[in-house]
């Protein structure tokens, strides 16, 4: 009746599984009995039908099924947010690292300590705002600003734009 009175099982309940638990009182000891749902409901046994007093717990276990989904959902959640950030750090990296060897406006590129020094700067960067008092708290123009402050592509040299130009026009 109680469990009617709940709303029913719902799907990922487990009938077969279903326990009393009944705390101590009056100098009798705790006590958990399982519940036989078909017994009480299909065949009408009026033993199995235990009588509920204030403090009792009717617990309803999930399907086997469905707790051994929950359980590997829950992991795989934490696999795939460090999967996640290992590979939103690498493609970092990589764009950074391409991103610097290719040429810039201006025909300068970068020199391999340079481009050691950028991949540097944004890791630095980074620890330094994931290990602030509180948390990381910034907005998209902090973040900006911090970037383009850490992450400066030098300008070409003037003799080297000179050059670009003159091939163009030949």
């Amino acid at each position: 009746d109680a469990l009617n009175y709940a709303g029913g099982l719902i799907a990922t309940s487990d009938p077969k599984n279903i326990r009393l638990a009944r705390p101590a009182r009056g100098g009798k000891p705790a006590k958990i009995y399982r519940i036989d749902l078909n017994a009480i409901v299909d065949k009408g046994d009026a033993k199995a039908n235990l009588q509920l007093f204030p403090g009792d717990r009717v617990i309803v276990s999930r399907n086997a099924t469905v707790q051994k989904t929950i359980e590997l959902e829950r992991l795989g959640i934490a696999l795939q947010t460090i999967t996640t950030s290992i590979t939103q750090y690498t493609a970092m990296v990589r764009s950074l690292t391409t991103a610097t060897t290719a040429q810039v406006p201006g025909g300068a590129s970068l020199t391999p300590e340079q481009r050691e020094q950028a991949i540097k700067d944004w890791v630095d960067f980074w620890w330094k705002a994931a290990s602030r008092p509180g948390g990381v708290e910034l907005d998209e123009k902090t973040f900006r600003e911090a970037l383009l402050r850490h992450l400066i592509v030098p300008s070409a040299p003037a003799d080297a734009k000179d050059e670009k130009k003159s091939s163009k026009e030949n």
